[in-house]
């Protein structure tokens, strides 16, 4: 074994550290003060002064050897981990050795592993940019975001040697494996250091430290840049909690729910990069480490763990769970929070860091409102886009603002929130600005909510409505491995009562009729991002014709003919199911049907 050796897991970890189940949000500083620090400029500032600091030999990450084992880290050991790997990857990739010197772009292309973790802190501490790559894009994406950051080395790992080695012959980067464990955490790897470079914090704080990437749903992934003063702000915003995080550190949500702990100098532990997101995996952490405070996760892992009495159980123990990336589904958090889970939604953008969240008291259960603080108040901006629904728009001043796309130097997140009835200051997540489905009479659904409902059903693995610039909305359902339907119709029966339930909630124009609901194989491809989520865009283009045939059909169907009597039986009918809501006592020969509140769309599909 190597001489840096891991931490066993202290007996002091096994109680919590008293945060009261109704305690406001509460920083680190309130939780666990230290004397004064000098001030840190960088990440890797942060994290020698960590190495330093009177908690420099308490674990503060925990990653899985294999399965869920997991070994622990202090930061007195990371700090000599990272050393030594920053010596060997140096040979290759130069160390700045003054603040005069350029920064450079590295790429950095493979699972989210502990390898993965101490090689761009290695990257940081030669004074370079991390280029931080999803696994999920494709190679012209790679080639794409190379080219535009400039980036002058890659580095690759076994599983992503092919595509690197394309990348390199497209563009002008030198391409480099990525750094075995044996390569620096060996007998005697603490002897190992760097030569002693000349920097000025101030200066290195305003440089790059992160880039990291949209998802690329609407053509290339854009890169989104990070520099180090930025950062070091948004990680400073934390609870104080141990943690478990699910996320991967090339999402944003991942590598800022990392730093935050290292920051707070609160134990993390990462989920095995190695292993699928299941929840027998979920549960063994949970139930293995009781000293979990929080739980950082996207809803699909909610969704996993709400399927069991276990997971419900082990989720209302903790202090807080937290999800981002995505909106969690209405009766999945619904499920959570009325089973005593304190769930809290997080909001926050890579271009403006973490912004808003919907922490409460705990006899409030609006799990899915986020609230501004009152430091944030003043540099947003709410543009309405229909009725009751706005776009957030971010100003210029917010110190975690690394982005604008406005001539005011503001950012418009292309997310747009309701404003909740009665609470001031309280925003629910309505859709991305890019979801909205645009009708063919100009009304504006909202697939999300729909969607929600169905993937709750624990026979449906995914579910994405459609419909733009066509009379009426339509979903398909991809069933889940574990789905207990034998048929397709066996599952739109399954799914069904819940969307009627749901139809009645929501506008005419958002109904979904049980015709309009299509089943694809459980092994259907469809490009997802980081976060778990369909990329939209991708999706309704490679599923163009599937789409377009239910619309044709829909139109061509039909072989009855009928007049008189059978004909009004049959309309009257047919307007009974297309708008459910009329009350057939007031519904005769002679009725203006739009008297009764049927609009164009229903009369369409009538």
């Amino acid at each position: 074994m190597a001489s840096v050796a891991v931490s066993p897991i202290p007996s002091s970890l096994s109680s919590p550290n008293g945060l009261s189940a109704s305690s406001p949000a509460t920083s680190v500083d309130e939780l666990d003060s230290e004397p004064a620090e000098e001030t840190i400029h960088t990440i890797n500032h942060l994290i020698q002064a960590r190495a330093k600091g009177r908690h420099g030999n308490e674990p503060i990450v925990a990653y899985p050897l294999s399965g869920t084992e997991y070994t622990y880290y202090t930061p007195k050991q990371l700090d000599t981990l990272v050393e030594a790997a920053s010596v060997h990857y140096s040979k290759v990739i130069p160390q700045r050795q003054s603040s005069d010197e350029p920064v450079q772009v590295v790429g950095l292309l493979g699972p989210s592993d502990f390898e993965y973790m101490i090689t761009l802190l290695a990257i940081s501490r030669l004074g370079h940019t991390v280029l931080l790559l999803s696994t999920r894009i494709a190679e012209d994406a790679y080639v794409s975001l190379i080219e535009n950051t400039k980036a002058a080395f890659l580095i690759t790992y076994p599983s992503f040697q092919a595509v690197g080695e394309r990348v390199a012959s497209r563009t002008a980067i030198v391409q480099q494996p990525v750094l075995a464990s044996e390569n620096y955490d060996f007998p005697g790897a603490d002897t190992l250091s760097l030569p002693p470079a000349q920097m000025d914090g101030s200066v290195d704080a305003k440089h790059i430290c992160w880039i990291i990437h949209s998802s690329g749903s609407t053509g290339h992934p854009k890169p989104i840049y990070q520099t180090h003063a930025g950062a070091l702000k948004n990680y400073a915003n934390n609870f104080g909690l141990r943690g478990f995080i699910t996320l991967p550190l090339f999402h944003a949500h991942g590598i800022s729910c990392l730093f935050r702990a290292i920051h707070s100098q609160k134990l993390i532990y990462l989920y095995n990069a190695n292993l699928p997101l299941t929840a027998p995996h979920l549960l063994a952490t949970l139930k293995n480490h009781q000293e979990i405070e929080i739980l950082y996760a996207v809803p699909y892992a909610l969704k996993l763990l709400s399927e069991s009495d276990e997971g419900l159980h082990m989720m209302a123990r903790l202090e807080l769970v937290m999800f981002g990336g995505s909106s969690c589904p209405k009766p999945i958090g619904d499920k959570l929070v009325q089973n005593g889970v304190r769930l809290v939604s997080h909001y926050g953008t890579t271009e403006t860091g973490q912004l808003m969240t919907s922490f409460r008291e705990r006899d409030d259960l609006d799990w899915d409102y986020v609230r501004p603080g009152p430091t944030l108040l003043p540099y947003l901006r709410w543009e309405e886009h229909m009725s009751g629904i706005y776009e957030l728009c971010v100003l210029e001043g917010w110190p975690s603002k690394v982005a604008s796309n406005r001539p005011d130097n503001s950012y418009a997140t292309k997310d747009l929130f309701e404003k909740h009835p009665t609470k001031p200051n309280a925003w629910r997540y309505y859709a991305r600005l890019d979801d909205t489905l645009v009708l063919e009479n100009g009304e504006k659904a909202n697939p999300l909510i729909i969607e929600g409902v169905a993937r709750n059903d624990p026979n449906v693995a995914e579910a994405i409505a459609f419909g733009a610039n066509k009379p009426r909305l339509g979903l398909f359902l991809i069933p889940a491995t574990s789905s207990r339907c034998q048929t397709d119709d066996q599952l739109i029966e399954a799914v069904f009562p819940a969307i009627e339930r749901c139809n009645a909630e929501l506008p005419a124009y958002a109904y979904i009729s049980r015709d309009m609901i299509h089943v694809l194989p459980a092994d259907a491809p469809y490009r997802k991002t980081d976060k778990g989520t369909v990329i939209r865009a991708a999706f309704y283009r490679d599923y163009q014709d599937q789409i377009d045939q239910i619309y044709e059909a829909e139109d061509a169907s039909g072989d009855q003919v009928l007049e008189g009597a059978e004909l009004e039986a049959f309309l009257r009918e047919q307007l009974l199911e297309v708008a459910p809501g009329i009350d057939a006592s007031t519904l005769g020969a002679t009725t203006d049907i739009f008297s009764l509140g049927v609009d164009s769309l229903q009369s369409i599909r009538l």
